[in-house]
């Protein structure tokens, strides 16, 4: 092998260590896609899956098979709930949903893993949940409210925003109403950057939205140590019981190119 071949095995090695290492990076998580920008009356097709954003799906994880059991809703800007129904496929599952009116519509799956024994690694008895949710902008709207939906751990924006490159967005961590702080909460850019984020006092973290596309906001261990009580043990019939609660929580925002002089005039 010349010192050519050589450099070339190298830079192949490395970027193969790169990508695994990165699909390492975060936990586990529901990645949930559909197009987040539609018209009134048009049908939007809705998948979603197991694994690491934005695109590995790991469909042979025990727990993509139990996903059938979760609840995928709609939330309308009035926050009447609609559960969808959604069909199981080889890697996603999928479900349609056509809004027949304008507003900002919110998309969010809720699903338990069931409970994991993680007493050897000091992590208890988890009953463990995915969760994720994502904006369904139907007709002209610029603004959004980042809203609460049925699921227990959010992360909201009561004002209203735009979703362009080049705005900072406060978002607050919030479960079960409350305001959650010191907890760490994982940012991917569209072009899979990761930074590292904590909620300070207020619960809240400051996003800057560089770049166009779609973001992913993570949060992969937020655990109430004190709740308990008994449920299906991960992948099994088995009624066991826990002593804690672990959430893993995923938003999905759509973020346009900044709009020009001329279209900040007319809008």
């Amino acid at each position: 092998m010349n010192s050519k071949s050589k450099k070339l095995l190298i830079i192949a090695l490395v970027a193969m260590l790169v990508v695994a290492f990165s699909s390492q990076l975060l936990a586990h998580e529901i990645i949930l896609d559909f197009p987040q920008q539609v018209e009134s009356g048009e049908e939007v097709e809705i998948e979603f899956t197991f694994g690491h954003f934005p695109d590995y799906f790991d469909y042979e994880h025990g727990f993509f098979d139990t996903m059938e059991d979760g609840e995928l809703m709609v939330v309308s800007e009035d926050g009447e709930v609609t559960e969808l129904d959604f069909t199981k496929g080889t890697d996603t599952y999928t479900a349609t949903f056509t809004p027949a009116e304008e507003g900002v519509y919110w998309i969010a799956f809720n699903g338990s893993r069931g409970v994991l024994d993680r007493t050897d690694g000091g992590g208890g008895m988890q009953l463990r949940y995915y969760d994720a949710k994502a904006p369904l902008i139907v007709g002209d709207a610029s603004e959004v409210t980042i809203a609460e939906t049925p699921l227990e751990v959010e992360l909201v924006k009561e004002d209203s925003t735009t979703l362009y490159e080049g705005d900072q967005i406060a978002l607050q961590l919030s479960y079960l109403g409350e305001k959650v702080s010191e907890q760490d909460v994982t940012v991917v850019t569209p072009s899979e950057q990761v930074r590292e984020l904590t909620t300070d006092a207020q619960g809240k973290i400051e996003v800057d939205f560089d770049e166009e596309g779609r973001w992913f906001i993570h949060m992969s261990n937020l655990t109430d140590e004190d709740r308990s009580g008994e449920d299906y043990a991960e992948n099994s019939e088995e009624i066991i019981e826990y002593d804690r609660v672990r959430y893993n929580f995923a938003l999905y925002l759509d973020v346009e190119e900044e709009p020009g002089f001329f279209q900040r005039l007319f809008n």
